[in-house]
């Protein structure tokens, strides 16, 4: 049995390592590999029963969950990216309100889905994820400060997807929206969060300080981080936001502390950037395994049967409300920034699905909380929207990227 639990545990590694060499010659999304596989492995050849795997379901995905949080504030440098922010917390936001807003009432009215639940689906579905996006668009020829919006979009929303939903599943959990308690419980329930995110990473981080022990610095924050998750949950609050505003502040500590600092202190500050230095290089590798090992396990626990014509339907009005909700946003925009309406092909299209909407699907089920087709329609969603966003990085690059002007002898 243990021997069996350890062949499949780095089989799923190896098989990993195979789809990055493969997604860094042919720039084919890891996500798509990496389900393809567990799906052939699982329901089709079935080496690996689905049903022994799904009780570890719920635990990898809040594990994947709290990983991808201390990803997304260890990489987004809020002040380095200053100029495009505001440009792209406003895209964000205009594509996660009408991606919800368009799919959750379609979805709502068409398929009879409960209207929170919808919304959700809405939400989950505005995502794009930041592996893909970037891998395509480094090979595009695009201008610096559009690949800057876009991945300034894929990080932000991380944060949107996770909080929204946070905020959602509380509402779903909760009851009907008449009753009165919801709301200050669901405002009690963030401050909460926020607060202990807040003052846990500013003692965290002089912790590490004064302790000086490098090689402990990312283990050890980890373990910070699911303390933090339990501790906070068990308070009526929301782990996930709690979460998520300790990894921005962890991230951002330096720069932080060098703008805001009366005094400024060079050894203190060059200390800090070193502790979250120690911390991303050991992160990427970890992240890398719990990310390989979530998408092939979502291949394999994926139920076939569950396929129906309901299902792709509902998928492609998806896809279409999502491509209509990013139009939409750019029109908008384009009204206090013209300049950006020349790139609407890339920015409309770059639409991969990934980690995010993935561990998103799983969520309300460790919460007691089942949403029907949910999970097969995201999991569709990402496999499509990748292979979707593929063949547009093609079409821009022969129709509407910038020739390359030959210099004249």
């Amino acid at each position: 049995m243990v021997a069996n639990i350890l062949i499949t545990i780095g089989a799923i590694i190896v098989i990993g390592f195979i789809g990055r060499i493969t997604y860094n010659n042919t720039k084919i999304p890891e996500a798509v590999i990496m389900i393809f596989i567990g799906l052939f492995i699982g329901p089709v050849l079935g080496i690996v029963d689905p049903k022994s795997l799904l009780p570890a379901v719920p635990l990898v995905s809040v594990l994947a969950l709290v990983l991808v949080m201390l990803d997304a504030g260890l990489n987004l440098n809020v002040f380095k990216l200053f100029k495009e922010f505001k440009t792209a917390l406003v895209f964000t936001l205009l594509v996660a309100f009408f991606s919800t807003l368009l799919i959750g009432i379609s979805v709502h009215l068409l398929f009879g889905w409960e209207l929170l639940h919808s919304i959700l689906l809405g939400l989950i579905a505005s995502g794009t994820t930041t592996v893909s996006a970037m891998a395509l668009l480094n090979v595009m020829k695009i201008k610096d400060s559009i690949k800057n919006i876009i991945f300034l979009e894929t990080v932000i929303n991380d944060f949107v997807l996770i909080s929204g939903a946070s905020i959602l599943l509380l509402l779903i959990s909760g009851g009907t929206l008449a009753e009165s308690n919801i709301f200050p419980e669901l405002a009690s329930n963030i401050s909460t969060a926020i607060f202990l995110g807040v003052v846990s990473s500013y003692i965290w981080i002089h912790i590490l300080k004064n302790v000086r022990i490098k090689r402990f610095n990312y283990i050890s924050s980890i373990g910070v981080l699911f303390l933090l998750y339990g501790i906070t949950e068990s308070v009526a609050g929301d782990g996930i936001i709690a979460v998520l505003i300790f990894s921005l502040i962890i991230g951002n500590y330096p720069d932080m502390h060098k703008r805001f600092s009366r005094k400024e202190k060079h050894l203190e500050i060059n200390e800090e950037k070193q502790i979250v230095k120690t911390i991303r290089l050991i992160h990427s590798n970890i992240s890398f395994a719990v990310m390989i090992f979530f998408f092939v396990l979502i291949g394999m626990v994926f139920d076939i049967s569950n396929l129906n014509i309901s299902v792709v339907l509902l998928l492609l009005l998806s896809i279409v409300l999502i491509l209509m909700s990013r139009l939409l946003s750019l029109r908008i925009l384009s009204l206090i920034k013209k300049d950006i309406k020349k790139d609407t092909f890339v920015l409309v299209t770059m639409i991969p699905r990934g980690f995010v909407a993935t561990v998103l699907a799983f969520i309300p089920s460790t919460q007691n909380i089942e949403i029907p087709m949910l999970k097969e329609v995201i999991l569709l969603l990402v496999l499509f929207t990748n292979i979707f966003t593929l063949g547009s990085s093609f079409v821009y690059s022969k129709y509407f990227a910038p020739k390359s002007k030959r210099k004249k002898r």
